[in-house]
């Protein structure tokens, strides 16, 4: 078995999707090296740090246990970062297999965008540019900064540059943004330090905190937090009791409260702000969640923190979901079914890990894909026989899949979104209206 030429990632096990993913993140053809677990079993003693970037293991390894290779890995080489991969739920593990060896476990297809960060930033030498999303209300006008930075053009699936390192980020380029209604550009991820140190500078010139945090760092600890509330909730390891169902909502509910409801200021622009960023699972969960709780404090709702929690939950069925990936015409018909059944099979899972949510988010969460004109799913409910709580999450939903960034598909303004929702019979109209009042115009 002869070394691949120029190959420095050595993929074990991998199915059809994981050897696709790694090889875009990789960014050559002849950088992954792809073998079966056994041929890793007789010939792992010829590995040692520094032949592979990392080791990237898939759950094709037959009846054998993961934790098994991660440990020949670990002994032959103690350095090299160890990443495991599976959708299969039922041998997902993550505590145990970090504990046996593996550097990080990750869910997929609900991790891949984690998975990616993790694998190209272990890359010795890189084959493509990586871009970090950074949040636009952390650039301050006329300030000098020492990166470039690059917008997204979902029309054409590109990224080009905006401003260059070493020169002022001006108040007309922060205009220009602002004007359309953009709130997300991008830097390279090398750069992300120096983007660091300069909202660091920044911020403790306008504030009187000790340790403020810029709008993207926010963001980053809110993905991180979901996952990791995501992690426990997809561990088989972890015993389904009343006790962790008990200590899983309350992980929810501090998340909620600590980076969602917890927000200030004008309503307009804390919508601006949390919208237009891509698509991905932590992120529309995330987003969804700010989004319903924006709308439900701004129409003065009861309850804003179940609304948050709703979209928090709405879609964690997904996080198996083989299909998120790609476009709706695509789906094969299991794919189809599980997609029409996330709902329930989201209300199940809580009940399943023996949370014990509202009535009104467990009504929400089943209802969110319902419509107001009746031709939603799963039960083609129709008018007030949805919740309002349902309809606010149900708006949430749409607003962020229409205002985000996504590949091919033209980014709506809020108020093109709000009357596309209206065109398609998502929401009442006596809900909407009440929204509509809230944007400016």
């Amino acid at each position: 078995m002869s070394e691949v030429e120029g190959s420095h990632v050595l993929g074990v096990g991998l199915t059809e999707e994981l050897v696709q993913l790694a090889s875009d993140a990789v960014g050559a053809s002849d950088a992954l090296k792809k073998i079966t677990f056994d041929e890793f079993a007789e010939t792992f003693d010829q590995f040692n740090d520094g032949m592979y970037d990392f080791i990237i293991v898939g759950d094709n390894i037959g009846e054998v246990d993961p934790s098994e290779v991660a440990q020949l890995g670990r002994n032959q080489c103690p350095q090299t970062p160890i990443f495991y991969a599976t959708g299969n739920k039922l041998e997902y593990r993550p505590k145990d297999f970090v504990k046996n060896g593996f550097t990080e476990a990750f869910f997929t297809p609900m991790d891949n965008s984690f998975l990616v960060e993790r694998m190209q930033a272990n890359l010795s030498s890189r084959h493509q540019r990586r871009y970090k999303n950074i949040r636009l209300i952390d650039m301050h006008a006329d300030s000098e900064v020492d990166f470039s930075t690059y917008v997204f053009l979902p029309l054409n699936n590109k990224y080009v540059r905006f401003s260059n390192k070493n020169e002022k980020f001006s108040q007309k380029k922060l205009d220009k943004l602002s004007n359309q209604e953009i709130s997300t550009i991008y830097i390279d991820q090398d750069e992300l330090e120096k983007f660091y140190d300069y909202t660091a500078s920044k911020l403790l010139e306008l504030s009187d905190e000790a340790n403020p945090m810029s709008a993207t760092e926010k963001e980053e600890k809110l993905q991180t937090a979901i996952r990791g509330f995501f992690t426990d909730i997809f561990d088989a390891s972890i015993k389904a009791d009343f006790d962790a169902g008990k200590e899983l909502l309350g992980t929810c509910q501090n998340i909620v409260s600590s980076y969602v409801t917890k927000g200030q200021g004008d309503f307009y622009a804390q919508l601006i702000g949390a919208i237009g960023g891509q698509l991905g699972g932590y992120q529309h969960s995330a987003t969804v969640s700010t989004i319903a709780a924006l709308f439900a404090i701004g129409i003065g709702h009861e309850r804003p923190e179940d609304i948050a929690m709703a979209g928090f939950l709405h879609d964690m069925s997904l996080a198996e979901f083989t299909g998120q990936d790609k476009p709706e015409s695509e789906w094969d018909d299991t794919e189809k079914e599980h997609y029409n059944a996330h709902p329930l099979r989201t209300v199940n899972m809580l009940k399943e890990k023996r949370m014990v949510v509202s009535e009104d988010v467990e009504k929400a969460i089943m209802q969110h894909h319902e419509k107001y004109n009746g031709k939603g799913f799963p039960k083609q409910l129709s008018g007030e026989r949805i919740s309002t709580d349902a309809q606010l999450l149900a708006l949430a939903d749409n607003f962020d899949y229409m205002t985000s960034q996504r590949p091919g598909q033209k980014r709506l303004s809020p108020q093109e979104a709000l009357d596309e929702i209206q065109k398609q019979g998502i929401v009442g109209s006596f809900l909407l209206n009440k929204v509509r009042k809230l944007l400016p115009g």
